[in-house]
């Protein structure tokens, strides 16, 4: 029977459901509900302090200062209480023949590749945004040509004066930035990193953190407004996730699969499960 274990048997990011998430087309799922614990924290820690926290389009960063908007669909089809006897009307009417019929994704130029959501902490006063928080998917990465249109979004946020954290737990892929060795030729498998465009972009930093399939995932400090800053601790948020979604439910710890990890992160992960699953059998 296969053992499955509600908590995280690790220290920070499981690297048995990253497996499992990249290799099975499943990040979009983890992506989303992430964001959305990392919202619920964030949001209870500045909603006193003059801040909004919320989920917003990432492919909308050109709108990064206008208002929210809401859109309404062009024609709105409802029933109305006599629609029987409409309908009975309609039916003896001439029915229309299609001339042709096309996929979606080709008829209207459907792009499935995009991210769906970027986490923005605004100040309350004016909407104006303060820091822009993205979390990587596959598609946001190299080889994938996305990885351009990606780069020129966050060029134009940290032009905007609006501070940039981006988290990269895959592992996969090559790291955004050039200089780090990718996780393959012995590089670190997970990265975070911090861009604070003041006083302007051109005399800003940047800070990176990297760490380890052993180790917690790091605390990062969130620039916000002026002086004001707020340490976050995102393993717990991560542990939260995990845990909230039943991750945990759906590894299947006694039939691993690990090929994408160098060898010395595939011993200490077999071990790592080996010791969880005697603690269960005790």
């Amino acid at each position: 029977m296969n053992k499955r274990i509600t908590q995280n048997i690790f220290e920070g990011i499981n690297p048995v459901l990253n497996e499992i998430l990249l290799q099975e087309g499943r990040w979009q799922d983890f992506h989303s509900t992430f964001l959305v614990h990392l919202r619920d924290n964030l949001k209870a820690s500045l909603i006193d302090k003059g801040y909004r926290v919320g989920l917003e389009e990432s492919i909308q960063v050109q709108r990064l200062f206008d208002k929210p908007n809401t859109y309404y669909s062009d024609l709105l089809i409802s029933q109305s209480p006599d629609v029987a006897a409409i309908g009975q009307a309609i039916i003896s009417a001439p029915q229309s023949v299609a001339t042709q019929t096309l996929p979606i994704p080709e008829a209207i130029n459907l792009q499935t590749n995009l991210d769906i959501v970027a986490l923005v902490i605004r100040r309350r006063e004016d909407n104006k945004p303060i820091t822009w928080i993205e979390l990587l998917s596959p598609t946001n990465k190299l080889p994938n040509q996305a990885f351009y249109d990606y780069q020129i979004k966050r060029e134009y946020v940290i032009h905007a004066d609006t501070c940039f954290i981006e988290f990269d737990f895959i592992h996969t892929q090559p790291p955004m930035y050039p200089k780090l060795n990718a996780y393959k030729h012995g590089g670190h498998p997970f990265h975070m990193s911090l861009i604070i465009p003041r006083p302007d972009v051109y005399r800003g930093t940047i800070t990176l953190y990297h760490f380890g399939i052993a180790d917690h995932i790091p605390n990062i400090t969130i620039p916000l407004d002026g002086d004001d800053i707020h340490l976050l601790n995102l393993n717990a948020v991560y542990q939260k996730a995990f845990i909230d979604s039943l991750y945990g439910l759906e590894l299947d710890y006694e039939n691993l699969d690990l090929s994408t990890y160098l060898e010395h992160d595939r011993q200490y992960i077999i071990k790592r499960v080996a010791e969880a699953l005697h603690r269960l059998n005790r």
